[in-house]
């Protein structure tokens, strides 16, 4: 794949989205795709206005399979947006827009928002800017959300803090949005002895503002200004910091507050667009914006209180662990121009997985209504409540301490309530939304996990090649049927197992398979991965379920639900799965079945039992619904 990649000024600055372009290229083009990176102009306004008309004349997208413009450039590309679009198809990438960031600049920037509005796809870096999105009338359809990922800085061993001096650091561009002189002002309105501040980050954005902070920060010897510095020197004041402080009034999305969770710092904040999606409910004190008292006082009570900060830092690891990393990053963005060129009828995009883009699609489309029957499930997970069936918990065992590979886990439901038991898990599943309403669930209920955006088949080989061992793998309801390969994924299951560790899978019995929705026999019993085309996609079993799915209670939710896209299901037996499984060389410890499946009302007239258990009806014989399987890697195992 070719692709054009449009931005304007400096593209080596040190701010979050030159940071997010960087680390996207890199990983795009490691990933095959040749990009070209056109820079018309700088970024000042009336910069990219004189340059915009000779760019619109020298730039052809007819090589390219695809064109990617930064939001940033909007005016350069604005008069050209529509001619490209009817040669070759466009997406913007929306790190913010300036008139949502500065509502002052409203009327001035509609021209050249609309334009982008209009391209075939928008990315947003979070759910607050696909919600920006939205209410300027984009259809949800062509609206993805890739956030950032923020492991690209190295960690060395922490090194003990000499003289017992308490460090805050801020790392942000000296712009009015991002409340440096607020953070300032407030840093001398309490007593900071035996505290420092740590100011880091672009200095000469704006002039004016850059002169009123070092003026007020210069009559305070605790206020250090370090200016721009380099990943290395960024990731030693993380390292060195007791918390983290920025006021920002706007974010696209907030890197520096990813970036900080992950060195373990207690964050103060305010509570403005994504941040708060950013940071969780657990591990910063949010402030109102402009609010310089709440903010003093949101300094003083972490630098005073050395119990508040270790019960803050502890949450900011958890949070982090659920955040995403670069490499899904890239994934995302990656998926979003395949589909794009594929839908135009470009260029074959190489794509070995043809059925798994297109389920991936599917789930996504389907994601948002499930989640609507919910009910309040973060407030029930919070509250000690729990989403798995008693034969899941009985096949896994004691969890405590113990580390989990979730496969196919959807949501995020049952992933947080496996780290309710005490595990240090691990959540994979192919859909991009699913992912991300997993990490809003984590953040909202207060348990850790960590979500990992990917298909099954890529990530257990990647796992096991990194090295990564796990105690226990667990995948459940609805998981066979999405497999094209059972060998391959039996051998990667059994190669990110530890030795002793244990492989459960519960789900729903391919006997049922044979009947139609009124217990009619009307299908061969599945074997040999027989393909099968869903034109109706993924369905909204879970309001189909009247409650058997949503212990913390049904809501109604979105009505009448129809996916747009289709899906692709592989029809497996029973004898398969198990002979997949020990020729992986695993040691099968349990197989059941049960006369009744969990949740899902699968047929017509199904009785419901205690435990939310769905039955046939009494004028049907019993027939297994549900299977369990327990499969161990015996000790000595590599």
């Amino acid at each position: 794949m070719r692709a054009a990649f449009v931005t304007a000024g400096d593209t080596k600055r040190l701010t979050g989205g030159y940071l997010y372009n960087r680390r996207l290229l890199e990983g795009l083009e490691e990933s095959g795709v040749e990009v070209e990176v056109m820079v018309p102009s700088g970024a000042d306004p009336a910069e990219q206005a004189t340059a915009a008309p000779g760019f619109g004349r020298a730039f052809d997208p007819a090589p390219f399979d695809v064109v990617v413009v930064d939001a940033l450039a909007r005016i350069v590309v604005a008069p050209h947006m529509d001619a490209w679009r009817s040669v070759r198809p466009v997406v913007t990438l929306v790190h913010e827009l300036p008139g949502a960031a500065d509502p002052s600049l409203a009327d001035r920037e509609r021209p050249f928002e609309f334009p982008l509005l209009r391209s075939g796809r928008l990315v947003a870096v979070s759910r607050h800017g696909k919600e920006v999105l939205l209410d300027r009338g984009v259809p949800a359809g062509r609206v993805a959300v890739v956030p950032p990922g923020f492991d690209g800085l190295e960690r060395h061993p922490e090194q003990p803090r000499a003289g017992g001096v308490l460090r805050v650091v801020c790392v942000a561009q000296w712009i009015p949005r991002k409340g440096i002189l607020d953070l300032v002002r407030a840093w001398r309105t309490g007593d900071r002895s035996g505290a420092v501040l740590d100011l880091v980050g672009e200095t000469d954005a704006d002039a004016g503002y850059a002169a009123r902070v070092r003026e007020a920060a210069s009559v305070d010897p605790s206020i250090l200004v370090h200016g721009p510095v380099d990943d290395a020197t960024v990731a030693g004041l993380y390292a060195s910091a007791d918390l983290f402080a920025l006021p920002s009034r706007y974010e696209g999305y907030g890197i520096v507050y990813a970036e900080a969770l992950s060195f373990g710092l207690p964050v103060i904040a305010c509570a403005v667009g994504p941040v708060p999606e950013v940071l969780g409910d657990e591990a910063a004190l949010l402030v109102p914006p402009g609010d310089i008292d709440a903010l003093s006082g949101a300094l003083g009570r972490l630098l005073s209180d050395a119990g508040l900060r270790e019960k803050l830092s502890a949450a900011a690891r958890r949070r982090a662990a659920g955040l995403p990393r670069w490499r899904e990053t890239v994934e995302g963005f990656l998926g979003v121009l395949r589909d794009v060129v594929e839908e135009r009828g470009g260029m074959s995009v190489p794509d070995p997985a043809g059925p798994r883009a297109q389920n991936r699609r599917s789930w996504n489309a389907v994601v948002g209504a499930h989640d609507s029957h919910r009910g309040d499930l973060a407030g029930f997970l919070k509250a000690g409540g729990s989403t798995l069936f008693p034969e899941e918990t009985r096949l896994l065992g004691d969890l405590s301490g113990r580390t989990v590979a979730h496969l196919q886990c959807n949501s995020g439901g049952d992933t947080l309530s496996l780290a309710g038991l005490g595990a240090e898990v691990t959540g994979v599943d192919l859909s991009d939304e699913a992912i991300s309403s997993a990490r809003r669930l984590s953040g909202e209920s207060g348990l850790p996990a960590r979500f990992v955006r990917a298909d099954v088949y890529d990530w257990l080989a990647e796992s096991a090649e990194g090295g990564a061992r796990f105690d226990a793998v667990f995948a459940s309801y609805g998981v066979v049927c999405w497999l094209a390969d059972l060998v391959s994924w039996a051998r990667g299951i059994e190669a990110i197992m530890a030795p002793g560790g244990r492989f459960v899978l519960v789900d729903f019995h391919p006997a049922a398979d044979v009947f139609d929705a009124l217990w009619n026999v009307a299908s061969d019993y599945p074997s040999g991965g027989e393909p099968l085309l869903l034109e109706e996609g993924v369905g909204d079993y879970v309001a189909d379920s009247g409650g058997g799915l949503t212990p913390a209670g049904f809501a109604e939710g979105v009505d009448g639900f129809r996916n747009p896209e289709p899906c692709h299901l592989f029809r497996w037996g029973l004898g398969e799965v198990v002979t997949a499984l020990a020729g992986a060389g695993l040691k099968i410890t349990a197989l059941e079945e049960y006369p009744y499946s969990n949740g899902e009302r699968h047929f017509s007239r199904m009785r419901e039992l205690p435990g939310r258990r769905m039955a046939p009806p009494e004028s049907v014989p019993a027939v297994p619904l549900m299977y369990g399987i327990r499969a161990e890697k015996v000790e000595g195992s590599r």
